[in-house]
């Protein structure tokens, strides 16, 4: 994915577009989940590089930002020959952690066709452990924090899958 950076201040971050491959597409013509979610790594990346997160400066530091939570929500099949591109909010953040949604959309302003939910801390590679954002970090995240702060959040967010109830439980309780 190509991605084009921050586009204003109360703009979502740009993580890039890609245009579905025939390849990529089941037997019965929508893209198989395991490429949504190569889409949304792809654009991961290029969230976190292109807003600095993990600048070579920040990288030589001996800490990372890792991905430790997704929650992937498909909301429209994708066909080969559409146009997708990944818009990225920050939801929110604390002095070791961040919360982003992806938003995969086929064209600005329609509904999403499936976001990506992510949580991730910040890790010291030598102790593999999580660790306070440095201050470069820490100011990266309360900028897209704050510019993202008016926006809407999509209904996606903070949704998690429920348990289901054992067929026999749902048919005695009818």
């Amino acid at each position: 994915m190509s991605a084009g950076g921050q586009t204003g201040t109360a703009q979502l971050f740009a993580c890039g577009e890609r245009r579905i491959e025939p390849g990529w597409a089941s037997a019965i013509g929508h893209m198989r989940a395991h490429q949504y979610v190569a889409l949304f790594d792809d654009a991961t990346t290029a969230f976190m590089s292109g807003c600095g997160l993990t600048d070579q400066h920040l990288l030589d530091g001996g800490t990372s930002p890792f991905l430790t939570e997704m929650h992937v929500s498909y909301l429209r099949e994708l066909r080969p020959g559409e146009k997708v591109a990944v818009l990225a909010q920050v939801l929110g953040h604390d002095e070791r952690r961040g919360r982003v949604i992806l938003i995969m959309q086929v064209a600005p302003g329609q509904n999403p066709a499936a976001t990506c939910e992510l949580a991730v801390v910040n890790m010291d590679l030598a102790q593999r452990r999580p660790c306070p954002w440095s201050p470069q970090q820490a100011a990266i995240w309360s900028r897209l924090a704050a510019g993202h702060a008016g926006l809407p959040v999509p209904p996606q967010a903070g949704r998690a899958i429920g348990p289901i109830a054992p067929v026999q439980d749902r048919q005695t309780s009818s």
